[in-house]
């Protein structure tokens, strides 16, 4: 202290002045610190809040943002059982067969599958599923006939039930596949989501009798000529040299 009292006051304002510029420096370094963590503090307002309002807005109308609204929608579906009966491994060239589905929301595999009347093996399964769902059965190795509509709603408190005839037209090995999909609602249209696709694979064999028939049928021509034709034209001959009784 007794150092301050002596010095003259030229050399006490430079000391001031030193402390003065020292602390307006010290002061504008904690507001620019400040200035840098408030946006990440702030609660509403400015580019903090640009992505949480576009999470939080209408995502049905921003087509780019298409799987997230799929996935909200698959996450907001019920699950149902399903059963079915498939075809033997092994069917016959022009064989017909029934094919039948059933859904419920409510019932259990095993009770479906006790539903099933259709002939061959019957599976069940769980999956996925909406107020309108579709069921689409395929193969082009065989006539397909829906017999019910492949688009229907689902109902909680009865059994859905889909039926297809099917005739097997093409020999060899074939496949079926059995597609089931959900239709939602998109920006006011609806579209099919695909939930789930079993595919089944068949030999269709060809038995001796259509063999034959097949044979004569695509060459029935060729038969005409080389063997009919020779044939009755032996028989003839040999009616007409037979001496004839006389008279």
């Amino acid at each position: 202290m007794g150092k301050l009292k002596n010095l003259t006051p030229l050399q006490k304002f430079r000391r001031h002045g030193v402390l003065l510029i020292i602390g307006a420096w010290l002061l504008c370094i904690a507001c620019g610190v400040k200035k840098e963590a408030a946006p990440a503090k702030k609660d509403g307002g400015g580019p903090a809040d640009v992505d949480s309002t576009a999470k939080s807005g209408d995502i049905t109308t921003d087509s780019t943002r298409l799987p997230f609204y799929i996935d909200k929608i698959l996450a907001s579906m019920a699950e149902g059982h399903i059963a079915f009966n498939a075809p033997d491994s092994v069917v016959e060239l022009g064989q017909s067969l029934i094919i039948q589905l059933l859904l419920d929301p409510i019932k259990t595999a095993d009770e479906l599958e006790r539903m099933i009347h259709a002939t061959g093996p019957t599976e069940s399964h769980q999956i996925k599923i909406s107020e309108n769902m579709q069921a689409h059965l395929i193969g082009s190795g065989f006539e397909i006939t829906a017999i019910t509509p492949e688009e229907q709603l689902i109902s909680a408190e009865t059994t859905t039930e889909w039926k297809w005839e099917i005739k097997a037209v093409k020999p060899d090995t074939q496949r079926l596949y059995l597609t089931l999909s959900a239709i939602v609602k998109f920006q006011g249209e609806s579209k099919t989501r695909v939930i789930r696709t079993f595919e089944r694979e068949m030999l269709v064999k060809v038995s001796f009798s259509k063999r034959v028939t097949a044979f004569v049928g695509e060459n029935w021509q060729w038969l005409w000529t080389a063997l009919v034709v020779p044939v009755l034209g032996w028989l003839w001959k040999r009616y007409a040299a037979k001496p004839r009784a006389k008279k």
